[in-house]
């Protein structure tokens, strides 16, 4: 079995949504793998309250692109130990491209939508739950790797590998 990874999850949004609620399984489910998980999301955000006592970790956190913003959060990734980020919404895929070219940190995004972020095509891999959103993703974005359909379970053994969209 792979090495337990630890994982900085970024969140932008406050309140209950389709992403939120994607979201709100899956950190848990990764805890219980063996995984550490830290959220960062936005102060007063719903999601916090919801993971109380879940066993993942919890990162408050204006989720701004200033200096000074992405020295707190290059020091939270740094104290945590992360392997790896995953990013969910705008304020996060932006940070998430921002953090990729300024650290050596691989950069995952979730495309909960077929809205397209031109920060994608910094990071390492997108997660589409679909395959429509898949092709949108990579017919909008010029990718450094392809798109990847989820699993519907963490414990399903969905990966990718360069060069290869899966479905």
């Amino acid at each position: 079995m792979p090495r337990p990874l630890r994982i900085a999850q970024f969140l932008s949004h406050s309140g209950i949504n389709g992403v939120v609620t994607s979201v709100l399984p899956l950190l848990p489910e990764l805890v219980g793998l063996g995984h550490a998980v830290m959220l960062v999301h936005r102060p007063g955000a719903w999601i916090a309250d919801a993971l109380a006592g879940s066993g993942v970790s919890l990162a408050a956190s204006p989720l701004r692109s200033t200096r000074e913003a992405i020295a707190d959060l290059k020091t939270r990734l740094r104290d945590f130990g992360a392997d790896v980020i995953h990013t969910h919404g705008g304020s996060a895929h932006k940070l998430g491209a921002i953090l990729r070219m300024t650290t050596d940190m691989p950069v995952v995004a979730t495309a909960h939508s077929r809205h397209i972020e031109f920060y994608w095509a910094f990071n390492n891999r997108i997660i589409a739950p679909s395959p429509a959103t898949a092709a949108r993703s990579t017919a909008m974005v010029p990718m450094r790797s392809s798109p990847c359909r989820t699993a519907t379970s963490v414990r399903s053994s969905a990966t990718c590998t360069p060069g290869s969209a899966h479905e």
